[in-house]
């Protein structure tokens, strides 16, 4: 009992001390899919908030906060720059093209600064997209019953039995070295990789040629693969990190100086790689919001705060 009030104290404590002496400068919101319901298993579904979410969202925010780019960022934080309102930036991770045909209209209608942060392995060039969460995520979403190649069996016949096995299966393959995951996933799943599991939700370059023309919008880059960069292998992270870097520029003819993590999480070399590579800002996946009596902040770690619905 006594450890339960000393937690709420604690609790309280904390908050007071934020909501007086550490406020928040700043808060980078974090997204990927901007669309209508549909029927996803709920372990992605988190990733999803519907329009009417995301305008009324925005419309909420903006009346405490100030959108700003993904640019002004570095100087607000050095600075301490808090200004009226704090900053609220808008990011998207992947390149979903939901981003353009649903997200982009809401913005540009209340003029909402806003990144996407791509990764160019994903952009829909009509090919199969080796998102492999994705990938898994419909596999297990159409079957009742899974045998996969290393001799595990899953029972997927209700809604939870599916997403069990989607966040199990998710978390083993986030142990996968980088240099195995594709040899390991089709050793996992190859009975099962038909057509209809290669969704194409991404943006083509046509899309990301057209919003890199907007003045609203940041192209970043988000790696080559969308692989994990908790990794700690020099040659692979510049292939990563700086490969997509080299092509989203190539591709929209304007310099690209911000990237996010995969899965919102850097190993310290990843993080100590990025400005060399050139990058200004690299945001991860959590941490809550940017405060006055934060120390030393990099813009190679960034807080971040997950939106969902």
């Amino acid at each position: 009992m006594f450890r339960v009030i000393q937690r709420k104290i604690t609790t309280l404590c904390r908050i007071l001390y934020n909501s007086i002496w550490n406020r928040p400068i700043g808060n980078i919101y974090m997204f990927h899919m901007v669309k209508p319901k549909e029927d996803y298993i709920p372990g992605l579904d988190s990733i999803r908030v519907s329009p009417e979410f995301f305008e009324r969202f925005l419309t909420e925010h903006s009346k405490k906060e100030e959108f700003i780019s993904i640019d002004e960022v570095p100087e607000r934080i050095r600075n301490h720059k808090r200004g009226d309102k704090p900053f609220a930036v808008v990011t998207f991770d992947d390149g979903y093209e939901d981003n353009y045909t649903y997200a982009y209209p809401i913005m540009k209608k209340m003029q909402v600064p806003f990144v996407i942060y791509v990764a160019v392995n994903l952009v829909n060039d009509h090919t199969p997209i080796w998102n492999y969460p994705l990938i898994m995520e419909r596999i297990i979403h159409k079957n009742d019953h899974l045998e996969l190649g290393n001799g595990e069996i899953y029972s997927c016949a209700t809604e939870q039995e599916k997403n069990e096995a989607f966040i199990r299966l998710k978390m083993q393959m986030f142990s996968w070295p980088y240099d195995q995951l594709h040899t390991r996933f089709l050793q996992m799943f190859s009975r099962y990789l038909t057509e209809d599991v290669f969704s194409v939700n991404t943006m083509t370059w046509e899309q990301i040629q057209e919003l890199a023309q907007e003045p609203l919008c940041t192209i970043g880059a988000h790696t080559m693969s969308h692989c994990r960069l908790m990794i700690n292998d020099e040659k692979a992270l510049l292939y990563e990190m700086g490969k997509s870097k080299e092509i989203l520029e190539q591709n929209i003819g304007k310099p690209v100086v911000h990237m996010s993590y995969p899965y919102g999480e850097a190993s310290e070399m990843a993080q100590q790689l990025a400005p060399e590579i050139g990058y200004k800002t690299s945001p991860l996946a959590g941490g809550g919001s940017i405060r006055e009596k934060d120390i030393e902040i990099s813009m190679f770690a960034l807080k971040r705060i997950p939106v969902s619905e």
